[in-house]
């Protein structure tokens, strides 16, 4: 087990989902979305923290440090809207 330094642990809110989820922010990079093609799926203190583009996904949090597997379901469904 690799022992993680949390900076940050907050419930956040998705907007394909019903219920907020637990994440970490961990050297979180700040998104900056500079297109009106980025579709912004959630935000946190006024910042995106999840976005999408066509067949790609950006987070600034890491949704695998928790039992939640939404985020992770919504990028499978993603790739196989694009076979």
């Amino acid at each position: 087990m690799v022992d993680r330094l949390i900076l940050l642990q907050k419930k956040i809110n998705i907007n394909f989902l019903n219920k907020p989820i637990k994440v970490s922010f961990i050297r979180a990079p700040k998104l900056k979305c500079l297109s009106k093609k980025i579709n912004i799926l959630s935000i946190y203190n006024d910042n995106p923290v999840l976005v999408r583009q066509n067949n790609i996904l950006v987070s600034s949090f890491h949704p695998e440090l928790f039992s939640d597997t939404s985020i992770h379901k919504y990028f499978i469904n993603m790739v196989n809207e694009n076979v």
